[in-house]
């Protein structure tokens, strides 16, 4: 209860949370999956609505909540790569896939999402993302639950909060395949901008989804020729 009083989320004191009405391991290195985030998860179940085969990268996974509530929901023959900088986050990745029996599916990996991609990963049907996005000079007035708590990694995008999404669409897009798509959760008031980096570097039929409560939340787009 002294933890809880201090501040403490309760998904670090359980050491676990769900998210897509799956449960999943926790550590205090890797954010807490948000409510807000199973639109990414709803978006990428639409795509592959009528495709039975496939790959996915879920970039800067974190917890891999978002690719393995794909997985979860996908046949076997739909493949997840999860990427991320953080040695913990690919450790609870991997012990989320081991829990959730996606170990023959999913393969963890060492990336830096600011840095262009290992070409050996191979081309990709869908990259979701969730990155940080939240302004540096935005973090201080965090609720303290997060601010103290979280992983300030998983949370600062650079100055404007779209450090990650300008990299990601310059240095990854060269993964996807012809007709591949990216989906990205978006902060709050950042859509008009995310949409505007993806139209500058060639993505193609751009649309915003919001999320459960209005706001606009996922931002997409296709990449109609290969790089």
């Amino acid at each position: 209860k002294s933890r809880r009083l201090k501040g403490e989320p309760l998904a670090h004191i359980i050491g676990e949370w769900d998210f897509y009405s799956l449960t999943f391991t926790l550590t205090p290195g890797v954010l807490i999956p948000r409510p807000d985030t199973e639109t990414l998860v709803d978006a990428g179940l639409a795509f592959f609505s009528r495709r039975e085969r496939g790959r996915i990268l879920d970039l800067c996974c974190g917890s891999g909540c978002v690719g393995i509530a794909l997985l979860k929901n996908l046949p076997d023959t739909i493949s997840c790569v999860f990427a991320d900088t953080s040695e913990e986050a690919l450790a609870v990745t991997k012990e989320n896939l081991v829990r959730h029996r996606l170990t023959f599916r999913g393969l963890p990996v060492a990336q830096n999402a600011l840095e262009s991609c290992d070409q050996a990963l191979g081309k990709f049907n869908l990259i979701v993302s969730n990155p940080p996005y939240i302004p540096d000079g935005d973090i201080a007035e965090l609720d303290a639950s997060v601010r103290d708590y979280e992983p300030h990694l998983a949370l600062k995008g650079g100055a404007d909060g779209l450090d990650f999404y300008r990299a990601i669409c310059e240095n990854w897009r060269g993964a996807l395949r012809t007709g591949g798509r990216l989906y990205f959760e978006v902060g709050i008031g950042q859509a008009d901008d995310v949409l505007r980096i993806m139209r500058a570097v060639g993505f193609g039929d751009i649309e915003v989804i919001p999320d459960l409560n209005g706001i606009p939340r996922v931002v997409w787009g296709i990449l109609h020729t290969e790089i």
